[in-house]
């Protein structure tokens, strides 16, 4: 039997709303939205993990607007008895060709969405979490993102032509942004006076800002007190967290992001990246294709700038909407940082 990774069509639960608004400063007629779907999300690891049912064994998989494909981690093989096999799809891993592989699920339900049959890939990466994988966007194919963590909601919208403001609800007015065209998670913000690029991943557990990015603001960097390494060690162990976050905190007096200043605030430092990289390709160390590194000035937005904000992303629109929902924007554990706060004045 041929195997496609096609998404297998789901029966989803809609509703329609038609009127027409204006979003911030953004005008649409005749606008449509359809209601995708809602899940619950776990927030208890720092990620957004929607419960799953693979072939009717309960567990967990990581959602992630920046992942490619909907991928299965190979640890979860075993777990659910399930067999890999190669797919006609190969990766290149130190020069080497290396296949990639799949495997089939008969019935694959998220949240309480009818079950659907479908081939996944597999990664060959060690989790973060005990997730089984990784649920990406693609799974929703157009689809508008709404990132509400402050109720522990991830909902889905089909918005051709506009975001409702009468179907979702805002404390407040968002701000709009405009986001890049090679990257619709991504958009221009603002570190004393110079523009940086920013980027939105519900993946990350904690917000972060690369060297580039570091280097181009001239900001000041602070050994973390508490992010030590637990043993004496040398090379990279020494200097990147088990998250891939350098045992060091930026300083940032003044930070625009999507209109809200933002004053003396830390940030978790994370290094360049050091491979080629595909933008949020789940397969780990696998590469598919030698591309350039991503090194541009860019500040990473995680879960933990998620739980104070409300945003939606709507690659359609090449838009995002965002509004502060209250509380210190990043996360660091710090003992002299309260919440990406700094203490005094």
């Amino acid at each position: 039997m041929k195997r496609a990774f096609a998404k297998t069509k789901l029966a989803w639960a809609s509703s329609i709303v038609g009127s027409a608004l204006v979003v911030s400063g953004h005008a649409y007629a005749n606008c449509n939205i359809e209601k995708v779907a809602e899940f619950d999300v776990n927030l208890e690891a720092k990620r957004p993990l929607m419960a799953v049912a693979l072939n009717g064994q309960q567990g967990w998989m990581m959602f992630s607007n920046r992942s490619n494909v909907t991928t299965l981690y190979k640890v979860a093989l075993e777990k659910l008895s399930l067999k890999p096999y190669t797919t006609t799809f190969y990766t290149n891993v130190d020069g080497k060709e290396v296949p990639i592989y799949g495997t089939h699920i008969e019935h694959f339900q998220i949240g309480n969405e009818k079950p659907a049959s479908s081939d996944l890939f597999v990664a060959d990466v060690t989790p973060h979490t005990d997730a089984w994988g990784v649920i990406s966007t693609s799974w929703f194919p157009g689809s508008a993102v709404e990132f509400d963590f402050s109720k522990k909601k991830i909902t889905l919208y089909h918005d051709k032509y506009c975001v409702n403001n009468s179907l979702i609800a805002w404390d407040k007015p968002p701000a709009t942004v405009d986001l890049m065209k090679d990257d619709l998670a991504s958009f221009l913000g603002e570190i004393g006076g110079k523009p940086i690029w920013i980027q939105i991943n519900a993946g990350q557990r904690y917000s972060s800002i690369n060297m580039a990015a570091v280097s181009t603001a001239g900001l000041i960097l602070k050994d973390d007190p508490v992010r030590k390494p637990s043993a004496p060690t040398s090379g990279k162990a020494a200097e990147i967290d088990p998250d891939g976050y350098l045992y060091k905190i930026a300083i940032i007096s003044k930070i625009i992001i999507a209109g809200e200043v933002m004053t003396n605030v830390a940030i978790r430092a994370a290094p360049n990246p050091s491979v080629p990289t595909i933008p949020g390709h789940p397969l780990g160390g696998s590469r598919v294709y030698d591309g350039p590194l991503d090194t541009r000035p860019k500040i990473v937005l995680g879960s933990d700038y998620l739980l104070t904000h409300h945003v939606i992303i709507s690659p359609n629109q090449r838009v995002a909407y965002i509004t502060a929902t209250g509380g210190p924007p990043f996360e660091t554990d710090s003992d002299d940082i309260i919440g990406g706060k700094l203490k005094g004045p």
